[in-house]
């Protein structure tokens, strides 16, 4: 009987062990995270010109943020008037032969996605809200909070020699930092 008794202790020790492990595990990663996240990226300055390049960036219009697949109430509810806006104003871009990137959010870090999934790569919630009218095929698919960190954004913008920038979306200051 002690010997059981003993042998039930460990696994409960053991158990208990292993939950803390993972607790430090995922609290340390989300600060190392959170830290990654707060590195303002650094690209090369494009070609000034007195021609003045336009491009619109439309940023984080996914079904995670105001699709069907929310988590956000208050952006769900108010999306439709902000999309059709956004719609037009990528229609007008686009018939005067302006660049229209889109810019969506996929996460890909196993931890995040543990606590919070609706970014993930192949959830529905990282794809374009169904409502978006996608005119242009430049995408720019983002894991970190700055749509210019370890993307091609910095090159779709240098090859179409962009120097002005228009951004609609949800949190322009958060993803255009």
């Amino acid at each position: 009987m002690a010997i059981r008794k003993g042998t039930v202790k460990k696994i409960i020790f053991g158990i208990i062990g292993a939950i803390i492990l993972f607790v430090v595990v995922v609290f340390v990663n989300l600060i190392i995270a959170g830290k990654n996240e707060s590195i303002i990226s650094k690209g090369q300055p494009i070609e000034n010109s007195n021609k003045h390049n336009y491009a619109l960036l439309v940023i984080d219009i996914q079904e995670a943020t105001t699709g069907d697949v929310s988590m956000y109430p208050f952006f769900k509810k108010n999306s439709d008037d902000l999309i059709k806006n956004i719609n037009q104003i990528a229609e007008s871009f686009k018939s005067q032969n302006i660049p229209v990137v889109y810019v969506r959010s996929e996460i890909t870090n196993p931890l995040i996605n543990l606590i919070n999934n609706s970014y993930a790569k192949g959830h529905p919630g990282a794809k374009y809200d169904k409502r978006l009218k996608i005119v242009s095929e430049l995408e720019v698919v983002k894991k970190y909070k700055d749509s210019f960190r370890k993307t091609n954004l910095d090159s779709i913008l240098t090859r179409n020699k962009v120097n002005e920038l228009y951004i609609v979306g949800l949190d322009a200051a958060e993803c255009v930092n």
